[in-house]
């Protein structure tokens, strides 16, 4: 149980008594008893029409997080009124979290208000903000703040093989995807030989040649997506001039430190030009565990030597990104690097080979993804896998024990009815909210599998899709509204 006081200020005196909000505290942990507690500093005396509020935080909340700042608005929620010779009163807020150490999903109902020996009303007609702000003097950590207030839901735009406009495709998908009501969306931004932006994102682009990931995400292509009104950018990246999974054959001391320069440059560039938009972007591989085996057969039993190496490489891909955090101060862009895993109901039945078992609890990544393909048919052992990944990923701030999410899902309607692909989709989603996955992205938003060639119609496609080829949309829509 977390106790906090602190100020609140009714509207009409926030301009010139803005510092009664923010509290000089203490803070003390008590982990064995999952709780903290933080004692304010009295400022009531004196400050007309001030309130302190005492707020209790339930469900055995810890604060594992650091410099931390949120805002609890009640918005049109309640108003005091009291004599203007009133210099404080008692006011009790009960909040429910689902889990402060990752977000802020919360219920509230005011519980009693006393000003001295009167009784205050309380009506609807006023607008009062509880403000409360955790220094970095009391939890610190390094850079970050605390994520996304509720598992995001995403979709990905990557390779499809259709258009609607005339609208450079990366951004055509983007738009459509927002309009669709998505608040994150997955991309890639790559100069890989085997997949680059370019061939990825062909209709209506002219694409520039660029030599370097942070010169890729400053074309107008990239400019014009990050501007858009997503919160999170989820970023499928690899080094320019090798392929995808060179490492995996041979990986050199060269190649670590060009891996860690690359994308601290690349960090650098995102957390300089998005410094004050508060967007947020996850730079990860794409499902490791065929990039380990070097194959899409799951029988495969992956080298020793490849595993090393891909422990290596992720590792400097972290190291690069979490240097390049370590230099950023101020701005509130936020930058995180992932990794990826897709193998993993084999691992958890019979033990085999994994990225999730192998690799994941010897590289300090700050997020794990899970392209869940493997259990797409069974919500309980879709958890299971969550469950599974999140046992063997290193906790690490700020997501600490909710660092997995889900990277792709979904049914493709090939397999089923699109009222069955909406009800499956629906399951597997509310398990992923409920284990508090950050994000959820569903595949995709354009379908990119064709089943005949060269494909003309909707039956020719698999059916991993938001909007098909006829421009009718999915059932599954609605969940991203």
């Amino acid at each position: 149980m977390l106790h906090l006081v602190f100020k609140v200020v009714p509207r009409r005196v926030l301009g010139r008594w803005r510092k009664g909000l923010v509290p000089q505290a203490a803070c003390s942990r008590h982990s064995h008893r999952k709780q903290a507690a933080i004692s304010p500093n009295q400022r009531d005396a004196g400050e007309p029409d001030a309130l302190t509020a005492h707020v209790r935080f339930w469900e055995g909340a810890t604060l594992n997080r650091s410099s931390r700042s949120f805002m609890l608005n009640l918005g049109e929620r309640a108003r005091t009124t009291h004599p203007k010779s009133a210099t404080g009163c008692h006011l009790e807020i009960r909040l429910t979290l689902a889990d402060i150490g990752d977000f802020c999903r919360y219920s509230f109902t005011i519980l009693s208000a006393h000003l001295r020996n009167l009784e205050i009303a309380i009506t609807m007609r006023t607008i009062l903000c509880i403000g409360l702000f955790v220094g970095m003097q009391m939890l610190a950590f390094t850079q970050d703040s605390l994520p996304a207030s509720r598992t995001q839901v995403g979709v990905a735009h990557i390779g499809g093989l259709y258009s609607f406009s005339k609208t450079d495709y990366l951004n055509e998908g983007a738009e459509t995807a927002r309009a669709i009501g998505a608040r994150c969306i997955k991309v890639s931004m790559s100069l890989d030989i085997e997949n680059p932006s370019p061939k990825l994102y062909p209709f209506h682009s002219q694409w520039p040649s660029v030599a370097t990931l942070e010169s890729l995400a400053d074309t107008s292509y990239y400019r014009n997506l990050f501007a858009r009104d997503f919160d999170t950018f989820i970023l499928t990246a690899f080094r320019p001039g090798r392929a995808a999974g060179y490492w995996r054959e041979s990986f050199s001391s060269e190649d670590e430190l060009a891996e860690e320069t690359c994308f601290a440059a690349l960090t650098r560039h995102l957390l300089h030009t998005y410094a004050e938009t508060g967007k947020t972007f996850i730079i990860q591989n794409w499902e490791g565990d065929w990039a380990l085996r070097g194959s899409f057969d799951p029988t495969i039993k992956p080298a020793s030597a490849a595993t090393a190496a891909m422990i290596r490489w992720l590792a400097a891909r972290q190291r690069g990104i979490s240097l390049a955090r370590s230099e950023f101060s101020s701005g509130n862009a936020r930058v995180y690097h992932a990794c990826e895993v897709n193998l993993v109901r084999q691992a958890q039945l019979e033990g085999a080979p994994s990225v999730t078992t192998d690799v994941l609890p010897h590289v300090p990544v700050d997020l794990a993804s899970y392209s869940a393909w493997d259990t797409k048919n069974s919500p309980v052992h879709f958890a299971e896998a969550l469950a599974f990944i999140a046992k063997h990923k290193r906790s690490t701030e700020p997501f600490g024990e909710h660092g997995v999410y889900v990277g792709e899902f979904g049914i493709p309607e090939s397999e089923c009815s699109p009222q069955q692909a909406y009800d499956r989709t629906a399951a597997l989603l509310a398990e992923a909210r409920r284990f508090g996955c950050p994000y959820a992205v569903y595949w995709q938003l354009y379908c990119n599998e064709p089943v005949v060639m060269p494909p003309k119609v909707n039956a020719d496609y698999k059916g991993f899709w938001l909007v098909r080829p006829d421009g009718t949309r999915s059932l599954v829509c609605q969940l991203l509204q």
